[in-house]
């Protein structure tokens, strides 16, 4: 059993090179290529910006507290093939509110510890995506686009790394300001629990 244990710690740990996430990400989407583009690792709770099916940056992240899903209403994080659809809060200061993806003046206190305030507060910069799977994570109620599921900052920084949101991609200010400079309309986005499981 420890054996087992520890096998699994190992296996939690591992992070596959670029080039073995591109490939995994491609055997399950045979239809597109993916060189440039997002990995959200759900299981992992962290980021991967690939350029050239090289990992150039790794950002831990907060995913929903009540799980996987794609239904309206459930509060939870989609899965699956994504693209991004829009970018909002250029030039906003670190911590300003976005209010319906506008900047109302206001700037959120930011909390670094573990407690939730239970206060959700979109600020500093918005990433919108786009489900591309019909009935999975586009159209009816299952739609990314039309549950408002966003990549921001959050003034729960201390629970980055926890899943801990309503159903968006939280990540700290600094960092969702590094990767929205990083990253263009359409980039491919690919949120996953389970690539690793048949490495």
């Amino acid at each position: 059993m420890l054996n087992l244990q520890i096998v699994n710690a190992q296996k939690n740990d591992y992070i596959p090179s670029g080039e073995i996430i591109s490939k995994k990400i491609e055997k399950k989407y045979p239809s597109h290529t993916f060189s440039n583009f997002i990995y959200v690792d759900i299981n992992k709770q962290k980021l991967f910006l690939l350029d050239n099916r090289v990992t150039i940056k790794k950002y831990n992240i907060s995913t929903s507290k009540r799980g996987l899903g794609n239904k309206s209403n459930s509060l939870q994080t989609p899965e699956g093939l994504h693209k991004i659809k829009s970018k909002y809060g250029q030039g906003v200061p670190i911590g300003g509110i976005l209010d319906h993806r506008k900047f109302n003046g206001e700037i959120a206190s930011i909390n670094l510890d573990t407690t939730s305030t239970a206060i959700d507060i979109i600020c500093t910069r918005v990433i919108r995506i786009i489900g591309l799977e019909d009935g999975v994570n586009k159209g009816g109620d299952v739609d990314t686009y039309l549950r408002k599921i966003y990549l921001h900052g959050t003034n729960e920084e201390g629970l980055i790394g926890k899943e801990s949101s309503h159903g968006c991609i939280r990540m700290k200010n600094q960092d969702i300001v590094d990767l929205f400079d990083r990253v263009n309309k359409d980039m491919l986005i690919v949120m996953l629990d389970n690539l690793w499981y048949n490495l």
